[in-house]
């Protein structure tokens, strides 16, 4: 009777420890994850509501305290089943003779171990993907200088300013009234004196927004193809614009000059094209004084280049730099089609400022008053706030694979060095022979050290191969990298190793110190 009741005592014990544990690291895991919430939320800017709005559910805590107690079960009812079905007066011996030369009963543990190290490193490879393209993201070239630049949009009710006057090609022919225009350009030289505003322009299209408005042209003296010119004679980002708009936001002028007051209506028909023009249609010439026609309605006169500016990207995820060119919004004609219309009724105006919000803003919505009482100022932020909203994506994507990897490469450097550690006491005798046999510390060292690395290598291996399969998944939130990108798969794994290594060199270390006569004698 009493044999029977053994075993279940043991089994008892086994779980009630692995539950108690399990319990405690769930309740040391939610209550971390709470701070780290905390900790996110008063880090976060103001404009990333997201992050604000985020709480922790009363069914995540319960469904985390679930998990917990079921981990604690299966973990602790494994151990308790082989303790149960084991002769333990034959375990004994068989230990007693084989000890330091198995490692059978180990075995289920390094399996975890292993597994442990190979989803880890898939983790940290995921990471070490995302953190590099969010970088490259961040640190690319814009073509222009957002930062202390405030927009505002103003738009006018198309009903009122358009009149359809006819339909050609499918498309719907506008008669525009002059007003907009006129508008927009007093409001213009009205924000150029408002205190707190270092230079100001308007653009009917706003820059990197991921939005463009494409645009046929025809290039004078060269041959066309049907009635939109040349076979691949457009423009990806075609804008309406003011004055200093090239001032106010930085954008280099490579060659000839930006638009002034006197480009009027009555004044010789300009454009501005970037260097992605100018090096597809005038490679190795200067486009200065070259003649263009746009084709977004017929009857359109010829437009002189006066300038060639940098590119800008229409996406901060593009790759190659976009064809751009630029009209004075002054100079459009009074005819016009859909879709092209609302360019003619809407402007965002840029203004580079060197006063806080909280007086700039106020004096804008003024200025614009003075002007028309029904001109709307809307969706007013910071350039450099809206550019930062476009990477909401994959700055979230890091943070939650970058903080799973680092918890997961805890887990794994813990668990390699419990389990050197919990081998070096199971070999403490062991050790205390070999060294009585004269067996060196350097020996004793590689020894220990050669089951850390041995798991460590198993794992890698198991890691980087997995990694290979799954990172191609992460290919749509990549910016100028591939999934396989070599770099970051070497460093990540010379990186995890080493710390891997140096988890298991701490025991390794200890189990040099260990003295034979004290080792004997336990024994």
């Amino acid at each position: 009777m009493r044999s029977r009741r053994q075993p279940i005592a043991a089994c008892r014990q086994f779980l009630t420890e692995s539950v108690v544990l399990s319990l405690m690291g769930g309740a040391l895991g939610v209550l971390t994850a709470w701070g780290g919430l905390r900790l996110l939320v008063a880090a976060a800017p103001a404009w990333l509501s997201l992050v604000h709005q985020i709480t922790i559910d009363g069914r995540i805590l319960a469904l985390s305290m679930m998990v917990s107690i079921l981990s604690g079960l299966a973990f602790g009812l494994l151990p308790a089943l082989h303790v149960s079905s084991t002769d333990l007066i034959g375990a004994l011996r068989w230990s007693a003779r084989t000890e330091g030369s198995g490692g059978g009963h180990r075995r289920p543990q390094n399996a975890l171990i292993v597994a442990q190290v190979a989803l880890t490193l898939v983790l940290l490879v995921g990471a070490g993907l995302l953190t590099k393209s969010f970088w490259r993201l961040q640190h690319a070239d814009l073509g222009f200088q957002p930062r202390a630049v405030l927009s505002f949009l103003s738009r006018l009710p198309a009903t009122k300013y358009f009149r359809q006057v006819g339909v050609q090609n499918g498309f719907a022919q506008l008669e525009v009234s002059p007003v907009p225009a006129m508008l927009f350009e007093r409001v213009f030289d009205r924000l150029q004196r408002v205190p707190g505003v270092v230079c100001a322009a308007g653009t009917s299209v706003p820059p990197v927004v991921g939005v463009s408005l494409w645009a046929p042209f025809t290039i004078e003296g060269r041959p066309i193809a049907g009635d939109t010119g040349t076979a691949d004679s457009f423009v990806e980002n075609y804008s309406l614009i003011t004055p200093k708009f090239f001032e106010t936001l930085r954008i280099p002028i490579i060659r000839g000059r930006e638009f002034t007051s006197q480009d009027r209506t009555d004044a010789l028909p300009v454009a501005v094209i970037n260097q992605a023009v100018a090096h597809r249609y005038w490679p190795g010439e200067d486009p200065i004084g070259k003649r263009l026609t746009v084709g977004i309605v017929t009857g359109e006169a010829p437009r002189e280049i006066v300038g060639v500016v940098g590119d800008t990207p229409v996406s901060r995820w593009q790759l190659k730099p976009a064809p751009a060119l630029y009209v004075p919004q002054q100079q459009e004609s009074s005819r016009y089609r859909v879709p092209y219309g609302q360019s003619r009724v809407q402007m965002t105006f840029v203004l580079r400022i060197n006063q806080p919000l909280d007086v700039v803003v106020p004096a804008i919505r003024r200025a614009v008053a003075d002007i028309d009482t029904g001109l709307p100022v809307s969706q007013v932020q910071m350039v450099d706030e809206y550019l930062a909203r476009q990477v909401d994506v994959p700055r979230d994507s890091m943070l939650i694979v970058g903080a799973f990897g680092a918890i997961a490469w805890l887990l794994a450097t813990l668990g390699i060095y419990g389990t050197v550690a919990y081998g070096v006491v199971q070999r403490t005798h062991e050790i205390g022979v070999r060294m009585a046999l004269g067996a060196q510390r350097a020996e004793v060292l590689r020894m220990v050290l050669r089951q850390g690395a041995i798991l460590t290598v198993i794992g890698t291996i198991i890691g980087v191969t997995g990694a290979t399969a799954l990172t191609r998944y992460l290919q749509s939130l990549l910016f100028r990298l591939t999934p396989l990108d070599p770099a970051t798969f070497i460093g990540v794994t010379v990186l995890f190793a080493t710390v891997a290594m140096l988890a298991s060199y701490l025991p390794a270390r200890r189990a040099t110190k260990v003295d034979p006569l004290i080792a004997l004698r336990c024994e």
